[in-house]
């Protein structure tokens, strides 16, 4: 859990981040497999299988928000919390380049796309910090 981090809105969860160093993907991965899960939820699969993180970087892995709790500003202070708390990091995300509202907290966040790739049949953008 030392990766999560939760944003509650009136004692309920409205969202969530995951985030860690590149260098340290492929232990997570591993982690994950070494997790006793039940077969419903292994069936699903390890959930990084391909490496999405530089190793130089810190990465935002997810920043998930309820639909309820939209438009709310829970994003904007999951990254925010996380930048700030590593604030000598190098940080990176991707970011699917439909995602049109994503792309928006990302970029007024400060981060700027540096090169698009392929990942899981979807372009994205790998999108990299750069501190105000």
């Amino acid at each position: 859990y030392s990766n999560t981090w939760i944003r509650g809105i009136v004692g309920e969860v409205a969202g969530c981040s995951i985030a860690y160093p590149g260098n340290k993907e492929s232990e997570m991965q591993r982690a994950w497999l070494d997790m006793t899960l039940d077969d419903d939820i292994r069936a699903y699969g390890s959930p990084m299988p391909m490496k999405e993180a530089n190793n130089d970087e810190w990465y935002i892995e997810t920043v998930a928000t309820f639909p309820q709790y939209r438009g709310r500003g829970v994003a904007t202070q999951l990254v925010k919390h996380v930048l700030n708390a590593y604030k000598d990091e190098k940080w990176s995300l991707n970011c699917d380049v439909t995602n049109e509202g994503a792309l928006s907290v990302y970029k007024k966040l400060g981060f700027e796309a540096n090169s698009k790739f392929d990942l899981y049949g979807h372009i994205h953008y790998h999108m990299v910090y750069k501190a105000n």
